[in-house]
């Protein structure tokens, strides 16, 4: 009996988690970030009091009109007097009105201008209602990324902690029997050791992440964030890509294609190179790597196993910086790094 009460207990205790439990998605994290948010109330309050201010002090400057009335029913008319003399001194039906339209005067333009400057408090406030909404915005979407991140991280150490208890089963065995030395053992705890570290970050960061998101949300309990709408489609093999695209010159990957992408990034910051080859691939790349400022080198002819290459590179851009044998490009290279305008043409 003593040990049922606390599993009972327990129980109790992880139902009434379960049920603190909430899932969020992204959207659904920054639509209740504007809905409870307090620093985005305290916010919008500051606004419905800036325009509360200005009504008020236009009130102070428009004209004003008042009205009043009353009336009395006697139960006796009382006169005195006869024919053209008669004087009525408490009638039967006693009633009067009166209409009174005002103008403030000013003091100096006083309330006129409290009331320009309630105006742009107004401004002001709302400024500051859209300024809180994105801070608070851009703070809820960083904590939800970090509490993603962390989870990737926590599955990713939990595989190496499963992948590295493997490995130590392996080394045990293959220690038993004499295959390897205790190194590789311990070696294998030590890794151990270290995914459990790298686990404890991971969950320390969750931790912290998904306090900052209940903070801001106003939530109680754990928050769990859901898998993404939309994931990114695996990346294609580089085999696959290099082999959708066309060739040119007839190759593929091109050179020329490799020199125009990078001159047009890297401008006079890009060197090229063409050595030798059978064909004219890289002679229009290393022309427009010269063009927009870039260094050009291309391997002499005379000495080159097939010259087509170097030719085509010549007759594209004739002021190459330079035209050396193959073994005397490195060193010439190696001047380039050391001092670049020395080496330029």
């Amino acid at each position: 009996m003593k040990r049922v009460i606390p599993i009972i207990l327990a129980l109790c205790a992880a139902a009434a988690q379960a049920q603190q439990q909430t899932t969020l998605t992204f959207h659904q994290a920054l639509e209740r970030a504007l809905e409870v948010n307090n620093s985005v109330e305290r916010a919008r309050a500051d606004v419905k009091f800036a325009e509360a201010n200005k009504q008020q002090l236009l009130s102070n400057v428009l004209p004003r009109i008042t009205a009043t009335g009353n009336a009395i029913r006697n139960s006796t008319q009382v006169s005195f007097g006869s024919g053209s003399d008669a004087r009525t001194i408490l009638p039967q039906n006693d009633w009067s009105y009166r209409v009174v339209l005002s103008q403030p005067v000013f003091a100096g333009r006083r309330e006129l201008r409290a009331y320009s400057q309630a105006k742009l408090g107004v401004v002001i406030a709302q400024l500051g209602e859209l300024g809180t909404e994105d801070a608070v915005l851009l703070r809820v979407a960083s904590n939800y990324l970090a509490l993603v991140s962390a989870d990737a991280r926590i599955e990713v150490e939990k595989r190496n902690i499963d992948l590295s208890e493997k490995r130590r089963a392996q080394a045990n065995a293959f220690f038993q029997a004499g295959e390897v030395t205790k190194v590789d053992v311990l070696r294998a705890e030590t890794a151990i050791k270290a995914s459990q570290r790298q686990l404890a970050v991971a969950e320390e960061s969750r931790e912290n992440a998904a306090s900052r998101l209940r903070a801001d949300l106003n939530l109680d309990g754990a928050v769990v964030v859901a898998p993404p709408d939309h994931p990114m489609p695996p990346a294609a093999d580089e085999a696959v890509v290099v082999a959708g695209q066309p060739r040119v010159q007839h190759a593929r990957p091109s050179i020329d294609v490799l020199f125009e992408s990078a001159a047009d990034a890297y401008r006079e910051r890009t060197v090229g190179v063409v050595l030798t080859g059978a064909n004219r691939d890289g002679a229009a790349g290393l022309a427009r790597i010269k063009e927009l400022g870039g260094v050009a080198i291309v391997q002499s002819p005379h000495e080159a196993l097939a010259h087509a290459m170097p030719r085509a590179a010549l007759a594209a851009t004739p002021e190459a910086d330079a035209i050396l044998p193959l073994d005397e490009i490195p060193l010439f290279l190696t001047g380039l790094c050391l001092n670049p305008q020395a080496s330029r043409r």
